[in-house]
């Protein structure tokens, strides 16, 4: 099985049916976990690069590690700090180790965000030996309103939800920010889509490199990464059942 799932959190996905994932290894991100606990089904892989969402949520995001909930986490080196025992877990991994890894293709990733890191850290994880790799691409929308009514800045120059939203518009589900969260400007236009134009290069070099055919199915109908990864026609109800 050389194919993967990266779920990102977009409003696109609403209406994804997660038990599409079982006994496939995908990944998941960030706050979604609030989601995960009420259907009970689990990525293998959770990535956090937010270092706001990070703090703000450690004692939630360190339960998925201690109740085994994924098989393998990846967090920026700030989490050392935030939690001293983070270092007992082999199943943890470090953003940086791959970004100073020599011939890593993290190392060609200037801009990124926890979506376009977490698709390349799926391309890292599969054989690449094989012919060709499927990255399959839920819920990456790229659409966000950057400042919700329900939220404000600090003095950091974060944001905190002061309410939680009766309707969100920016994830696939309501309560994915709830009262209390505090997170970075989501930064679209100079983060985002910046970072997911790094992957598509990134990529184009790779295939070169390593002869690997590496096809990404974009199932978001935003079409804001259209013309990076151009949009599936398919439904992710037909999704191969590697």
């Amino acid at each position: 099985m050389n194919s993967f799932y990266i779920m990102c959190n977009g409003k696109s996905a609403s209406s994804f049916d997660f038990n599409e994932l079982k006994g496939k290894n995908w990944i998941g991100m960030n706050l979604a976990y609030r989601y995960w606990s009420k259907v009970n089904i689990y990525p293998t892989h959770y990535i956090c690069l937010d270092e706001s969402v990070l703090r703000s949520n450690l004692e939630d995001i360190k339960r998925l590690v201690i109740d085994k909930r994924c098989k393998h986490f990846l967090f920026p080196n700030v989490m050392k700090n935030l939690w001293y025992n983070s270092k007992d877990y082999e199943n943890i991994q470090y953003f940086e180790m791959y970004k100073n890894t020599p011939e890593n293709p993290f190392r060609y990733l200037v801009d990124w965000c926890t979506g376009s890191a977490a698709i390349l850290w799926a391309y890292c994880y599969l054989d690449r030996a094989n012919e060709s790799v499927d990255l399959h691409l839920i819920g990456a929308d790229c659409n966000y309103i950057e400042f919700l009514p329900e939220c404000k800045e600090t003095i950091t120059g974060s944001l905190i939800i002061t309410k939680t939203p009766e309707k969100n518009p920016n994830y696939f589900f309501d309560d994915y920010q709830r009262c209390g969260d505090i997170y970075n400007i989501p930064n679209t236009t100079n983060i985002h889509l910046k970072s997911w134009n790094d992957i598509r290069n990134i990529f184009i070099l790779y295939s070169v490199l390593t002869k690997t055919d590496i096809k990404v199915m974009n199932y978001s109908d935003s079409g804001k990464l259209d013309h990076l990864f151009a949009c599936t026609k398919e439904k992710w109800e037909v999704i191969d059942k590697d």
